[in-house]
């Protein structure tokens, strides 16, 4: 049976992610040798928020200046500097996660208090949370996916994704007039997730994207069902450099969609995916 997390595997998830983030930036750092550690931590990480510093606030408009934060950057790049040379990224790791340990111990604390809330409660559909069209698009809603059925995966129940693509069409049609949705995820990159949508989304998708950054697009495979650390998943990165299922950008109207929903409900079982979650 499938239990929640507790404190002890919350926080053990916390400081798993935020080792496997510190080994990405001294690797990342080796192969751009013009980049600063400062720009690798801030932009292609979110370290930041996987300490109690983070009050929620879009990532996008953190000051980093505010301390203690710089104090915490700048022993970062002092133990960077002499590990650099070493074998291997054991000694930044570890002590790169020491020099973090307090913060990261207080944000798990807080996230006790606040019953481990790491789906935001702004989602308006299940799992899917929909923002307002872009100028550019006036008529397509971006969207983005979180896990409201921890801590079971949002592919266990087949009707589950469905009604909440459903949801958010009828929604954002009535509030905006919209006739098309978007998502840039890793999600794209993986099967299951794939069969929800008709021909048109794979024929609209966007290059794979490599340039890794700190959104949830790319770090968000390295978190399971369950909200826990996903090892396999990690371990595949270690080997390879390579993150398991890069992001990706496409769209499709809703008419295709609401048709490809309504056929694969004709089919006996409806729009089965394989069960369980990366």
């Amino acid at each position: 049976m499938t239990t929640p997390m507790t404190f002890e595997e919350h926080l053990d998830t916390l400081c798993e992610t935020v080792t496997l983030q510190l080994w990405f930036v001294r690797r990342w750092l080796r192969d751009h040798p013009d980049e600063t550690i400062y720009h690798a931590v801030r932009r292609r990480t979110d370290i930041y928020r996987k300490t109690d510093l983070y009050d929620g606030r879009p990532m996008s408009e953190i000051d980093y200046d505010a301390p203690p934060w710089p104090e915490l950057e700048r022993r970062l790049a002092d133990l960077h500097e002499r590990t650099r040379d070493d074998e291997d990224s054991t000694r930044f790791e570890s002590e790169g996660l020491a020099i973090l340990r307090g913060r990261i111990e207080a944000k798990a604390r807080n996230d006790q208090r606040e019953r481990f809330r790491s789906v935001p409660g702004s989602s308006q559909c299940g799992s899917l949370r929909y923002d307002p069209p872009k100028p550019e698009c006036p008529t397509r809603v971006p969207f983005h996916i979180g896990n409201a059925v921890r801590p079971k995966s949002i592919f266990d129940d087949p009707a589950y994704l469905p009604e909440c693509l459903r949801c958010v069409m009828d929604k954002a049609e009535a509030e905006f007039g919209a006739d098309s949705l978007a998502t840039s995820t890793w999600l794209n990159s993986y099967p299951p997730w794939l069969a929800l949508f008709p021909p048109e989304w794979h024929e609209n998708m966007g290059p794979e994207m490599t340039d890794i950054r700190w959104g949830m697009g790319f770090w968000g495979q390295f978190i399971n069902a369950r909200g826990a650390f996903n090892h396999k998943h990690a371990a595949m990165f270690r080997a390879t450099g390579r993150m398991p299922y890069w992001p990706r950008t496409s769209w499709c109207t809703f008419a295709a969609l609401r048709k490809h929903l309504a056929d694969g409900e004709q089919h006996e079982g409806g729009m089965a995916t394989p069960t369980g979650s990366p």
